[in-house]
């Protein structure tokens, strides 16, 4: 399974445009599927799986970026539309910043979206970990997690400039 969200910032919150999780998806579906998205919502930034490295590849090259973002020194990265992460050095901390944009009520999720909601309600976190064998769902809230790091670099850039 494969997950994709896809948010923007909108009165104060960050919106949930739209979260799906698609089951036997094909590597060309998935492509398609995050092109198409790219498309509708006019995105500018897409932040996937770093384990991914072919997906990672070929989206980049769909959008007209250099693939070889290993080359890329990492302070360029934030500068890059298809953005690789980290789950094994960053999942508690995207884990963490998804649970208190909630608790604080930053994260609007509209009624359609309701894989989310009960991913977001079977969630267990043990020691800054999600425990993925009683979340439903899971492919879903990894990808809020990616999505929700575009608002936290966006604070970054702010607490940079300041």
């Amino acid at each position: 399974a494969f997950g994709v969200a896809v948010t923007a910032y909108a009165d104060g919150k960050v919106v949930v445009l739209e979260a799906e999780e698609y089951e036997r998806t094909s590597y060309e579906e998935a492509l398609a599927k995050c092109w198409e998205l790219w498309k509708r919502y006019n995105i500018k930034k897409a932040y996937i799986d770093a384990s991914a490295t072919s997906f990672v590849k070929s989206f980049k090259l769909t959008l007209g970026e250099r693939s070889d973002y290993e080359n890329v020194p990492r302070e360029h990265w934030r500068y890059m539309k298809v953005q690789p992460v980290n789950f094994a050095t960053r999942h508690k901390e995207m884990l963490s910043y998804l649970k208190t944009l909630i608790e604080g009520a930053y994260v609007r999720i509209p009624k359609d979206c309701d894989k989310l909601v009960v991913s977001l309600k079977t969630a267990f976190e043990q020691d800054g970990r999600l425990d993925k064998t009683v979340t439903a769902y899971d492919d879903i809230l990894d990808a809020t997690r990616l999505a929700m790091l575009h608002f936290k670099s966006k604070q970054q850039e702010q607490t940079d400039l300041i």
